[in-house]
């Protein structure tokens, strides 16, 4: 679609909720820009943001990075990184502006912003860059529903833990009292050598009655 801005804070585009997005490895975010004066800046261009920072974020003529600056980061529970770079877009000339965030990669390279297809010589202020997207948070539901609101990961398994076919909740990190206990969707064998298991964000569920 394309669509003109009257300005760069509250005209804007609500796409709502995905929960396909919600704790994804890597993603892709890229838009089309065009100044039409010379004063022209855009703020948010593209977010997935939950509430407070997690989430992924592009932005152009962000606060302290120039008038004509790309600012963008990604972050998840207090593991933020970022990148910046002060560019000069012409007026009237469409750019293509993205993104690429992959999480399977390590350190500065989970992050690299592209203009017209090029990538580009960046800053960096932040560097702690999470595996996966920040997601939504806790659900609030009703009825006292609530969900992890990041992922879950135990150790990788060094001997043969068997099938895993609930999960509990406890009030203490050992021993405690056991709060909830609810079956999974899915039975999970998890064997010596196995990935670490993990559940995603939003994978568990549960009401406290």
């Amino acid at each position: 679609m394309a669509r003109r801005f009257t300005n760069g804070t509250t005209d804007e585009i609500d796409f709502g909720s995905f929960a396909a997005l919600e704790g994804v490895g890597a993603a892709t975010f890229a838009v089309w820009l065009k100044k039409r004066t010379a004063d022209d800046y855009f703020s948010h261009l593209l977010c997935k943001t939950a509430s407070g920072p997690d989430g992924m974020n592009l932005m152009h003529g962000a606060s302290g990075f120039g008038d004509d600056g790309i600012y963008a980061s990604v972050s998840l529970a207090g593991t933020e990184g970022d990148l910046y770079i002060n560019t000069v877009f012409t007026v009237d000339v469409w750019y293509h502006v993205a993104l690429r965030f992959d999480g399977s990669q390590t350190g500065n390279d989970r992050l690299h912003l592209y203009i017209n297809g090029a990538q580009q010589s960046v800053s960096r202020g932040l560097t702690s860059y999470p595996a996966t997207i920040g997601g939504s948070g806790a659900s609030s539901g009703t009825g006292g529903q609530t969900s992890n609101a990041s992922t879950i990961t135990f150790p990788a398994p060094t001997a043969n833990w068997g099938t895993v076919t609930h999960f509990g909740i406890y009030d203490a990190a050992s021993g405690g009292n056991l709060l909830i206990c609810q079956q999974l969707t899915a039975a999970k064998n998890v064997s010596n050598g196995d990935a670490a298991p993990s559940f995603a964000i939003d994978a568990l569920t549960v009401t406290f009655q």
